[in-house]
């Protein structure tokens, strides 16, 4: 839960400093780069498993997280 809110943080501040440099419409597209980098940092590093099965599991759990939530 912790490295959700740290992620979470890092987009809503990269949101407000970018909208005064960014359009409103891309503002997204420049921050996802960003967001896949620090989420794929945060999986290699944190996440220990020993089949792909179990990496499967966690990455089908973080889809229905994102989908749930929007």
């Amino acid at each position: 839960m912790g490295w959700g809110l740290a992620m979470w943080v890092v987009g809503y501040v990269l949101g407000i400093v970018l909208f005064a440099f960014v359009p409103a419409n891309v503002i997204g597209w420049v921050i996802t780069p960003f967001g896949t980098a620090l989420t794929l940092r945060i999986a290699f590093r944190k996440i220990r498993g020993t089949t792909w099965r179990y990496f499967a599991l966690v990455a089908l759990a973080w889809l229905l997280i994102a989908i749930r939530r929007t």
